[in-house]
């Protein structure tokens, strides 16, 4: 019996031991701010905010929220008939258009963060200077999907870190032109051909800020004067520099859309949806060409 009782015993502190060994945590998955002052944590937030564009184009969100309801889109027999109609009945509280929302802003606080951190995180000043243009580009790609479907709406250029329930709209012209900012300081960094697929580019900066400059035109309170010349001049740009861009148009449009064809030198950028090199062109959330 006393045999026994001394093994329980050290059956007991050994284990009391092993529990506090355990314990010990050391959480190597919690990201802070503290992180993000690190040139692995400024790569991370930029890498983070491409992936946010895979939730909104890799599912049925980005055609329900952009064209459905227009004269681009013929309505089948299923889907959603708030968002096929533009019927006030259910529209505010279907699941697209709040999940649109949270997407948006999640992406453009990670941008935001990039943009905080990149100069003074202690990677190399040209990593730095491509991150923030990069970074501008994903947060004008936000606000000007985000804008076009809500108006008027909370214009956050800062990192936030703290959690708040206040909120105020801010007007759609002031929003519009922190995207044009944003985009015209992004070309200046940006490079002309992508590193990797589905990384941003001078090329489709200017794009971006030709759509956004036609779509400004017409909006009731954003519009300026010169907003058609500005959407021609960089339309113009990259059509005659097409070369430096690495881009053509390729002599059969069908080819477009042939699988595994998704980087052609048609394609000014994409939403890449893993790294699967056998994936298919299913793979691939967005292609915006030429």
């Amino acid at each position: 019996m006393k045999r026994i009782a001394y093994l329980a015993l050290v059956l007991v502190f050994t284990s009391i031991s092993s529990c506090t060994d355990f314990l010990e945590e050391e959480p190597k998955s919690l990201l802070t701010a503290k992180y993000l002052e690190t040139p692995s944590g400024v790569w991370s937030a930029l890498y983070s905010t491409y992936s946010d564009l895979r939730y909104f184009y890799g599912g049925e969100s980005a055609l329900s929220m952009t064209v459905a309801g227009t004269d681009e889109f013929q309505k089948g027999p299923d889907g959603s008939e708030e968002l096929n109609l533009y019927s006030n009945s259910g529209l505010l509280t279907n699941g697209q258009v709040s999940s649109t929302w949270n997407w948006g802003y999640t992406a453009i606080n990670s941008a935001n963060a990039v943009l905080e951190y990149a100069h003074s995180s202690g990677m190399p000043e040209e990593d730095a200077d491509l991150c923030v243009a990069e970074a501008k580009y994903l947060r004008a790609l936000w606000y000007f999907l985000l804008v076009q479907m809500y108006g008027d709406l909370p214009l956050n250029l800062e990192f936030i870190t703290e959690p708040s329930t206040e909120a105020y709209r801010t007007p759609a012209a002031e929003v519009y032109q922190a995207i044009v900012t944003d985009l015209k300081e992004a070309i200046d960094d940006l490079p002309n051909i992508a590193p990797q697929p589905g990384r941003a580019t001078a090329a489709a900066a200017h794009h971006l800020l030709a759509k956004v400059y036609l779509a400004k035109a017409t909006h009731a309170t954003a519009k300026e004067d010169d907003d058609y010349q500005n959407a021609f001049n960089h339309s113009t740009h990259l059509i005659d520099n097409a070369g430096a861009y690495g881009l053509a148009l390729l002599k059969d449009f069908a080819d477009v859309h042939t699988p595994r064809n998704e980087h052609s030198s048609e394609i000014l950028f994409t939403v890449e949806r893993n790294t699967d090199i056998v994936s298919d062109i299913q793979d691939l959330c967005l292609i915006i060409s030429i």
